[in-house]
């Protein structure tokens, strides 16, 4: 190969990319993300519209608790928290069972979140949802 040819295939793809990079281009632009002002807000905004009936994440009182939780540390969700808690004190006893109330069989974990979430709620944990949490936390230490 000459020198002149390969000087000119050397020299091809300058223009080639020039010119690409000055083509219209026809993929649009995306819209820009929305301003969140407040992170914590938006992600309770969110998070309130998964909650079922505005109460509970789709009956699992884990998640419920976890959101209530969230909600009392970010000072967000407004009245959300209170529906939430509300529901864990309605149906706490299916909770502490997994679902098989009057057993007699209590499970630690649940128990010490519901009296964690009674307690960031301003709720009576010796009181909630019929229930003496801390009693019951009590008795579990002695197993």
């Amino acid at each position: 190969m000459s020198p002149s040819l390969r000087r000119a295939a050397a020299l091809l793809p300058v223009p080639l990319v020039a010119g690409a990079l000055l083509l219209p281009g026809n993929a649009s632009h995306a819209d820009a993300p929305p301003e969140l002002d407040d992170p914590a807000a938006a992600a309770a905004t969110w998070a309130v519209s998964q909650l079922t009936d505005g109460t509970h994440a789709s009956g699992d009182h884990g998640l419920t608790a976890d959101l209530a939780l969230g909600f009392a540390a970010t000072g967000t969700a407004g009245d959300a928290a209170e529906r939430a808690t509300d529901w864990l004190a309605a149906t706490a006893d299916d909770y502490i069972t997994r679902g098989d109330p009057g057993s007699g069989t209590v499970f630690a974990g649940g128990l010490a979140k519901l009296a964690l979430v009674a307690s960031v709620e301003h709720r009576d944990p010796s009181d909630f949802g019929g229930l003496d949490l801390t009693a019951l936390l009590l008795e579990r230490l002695g197993d």
